[in-house]
């Protein structure tokens, strides 16, 4: 109950943050609400003073920001006032007067997912839904490392270039299973050092990212020297196996397994 309490009063201090923000941008926010008609498929747009208004005064496109600026307006005070119930609840709670376990609550990602396509275009989120979120992190740009003059040429279902048949599987899989992943993005060691694992991937349900390495020569003591300097430098940095870490292995006479590699998938992704 002390770690659950710890964990609220964190969630009421961003709660705050996120208040503060959002009453800052109503502030100079114009008065109104926006509402979007269609004619033949063009949106119209129409500012609303009261709610009572079904109709309101058109706004030219001309007016583009005033338009943006209402619909972010909108936004916001849907925003607000889910945040500020939350904050309500959570206090109630701390003061003993509301029990909320197993309530389920309102998602702050849903009011943006809700909305229709013509307003998302419009405004700024505060929190994306998941599919915009999973746009934004696989369009980061990154350079990987090079690949050498007498390596093979393979290429994932994805369109990148990897250096082994067994990555490529690993890639494969994922990308049909559905769970975003960059190849050999590049890390920061304790050491200052970038490193680049095979896979960082994305826990889409917790945005929570991940490292998974594959070590496909463990019978060559070389390569297998450098897999645990690697390792060693993921602990270091506070990277633990079965936790962001995950790790596959194979030897000349033990291939990758993928039904291994399906299985953690499951067990860490879906």
């Amino acid at each position: 109950m002390k770690k659950y309490i710890e964990l609220l009063q964190i969630e009421r201090e961003q709660l705050e943050n996120r208040i503060r923000i959002l009453e800052k941008r109503i502030s100079h926010a114009p008065e109104g609400m926006l509402r979007i008609a269609h004619n033949k498929g063009v949106p119209q747009f129409y500012k609303r003073f009261v709610s009572d208004d079904t109709i309101g005064e058109y706004i030219s496109k001309k007016k583009m920001d005033e338009i943006k600026a209402l619909a972010q307006r909108d936004y916001d005070q849907k925003l607000l006032s889910l945040y500020l119930n939350k904050k309500t609840e959570i206090d109630r709670f701390l003061k003993g007067q509301l029990d909320a376990a197993g309530e389920e609550r309102l998602d702050d990602r849903k009011i943006y997912s809700s909305l229709s396509r013509d307003r998302k275009t419009l405004i700024q989120p505060l929190e994306v839904d998941d599919e915009t979120y999973v746009r934004l992190w696989e369009s980061v740009t990154y350079q990987g490392k090079d690949f050498g003059a007498d390596m093979p040429e393979l290429f994932s279902e994805k369109g990148e270039r990897v250096r082994s048949k067994s990555e490529k599987l690993i890639a494969d899989k994922l990308y049909m299973m559905g769970v975003p992943y960059r190849y050999e993005y590049p890390l920061q060691s304790e050491t200052g050092r970038s490193i680049y694992p095979d896979f960082t991937l994305l826990n889409v349900s917790n945005r929570k990212e991940y490292i998974w390495e594959h070590f496909g020569m463990m019978d060559n003591a070389e390569y297998c020297q450098k897999a645990i300097k690697k390792l060693n430098h993921y602990i270091r940095m506070g990277i633990y196996p079965g936790e962001r870490l995950l790790v596959t292995y194979e030897t000349s006479q033990v291939p990758i397994d993928m039904l291994v590699v399906k299985t953690m998938v499951e067990k860490y992704f879906l």
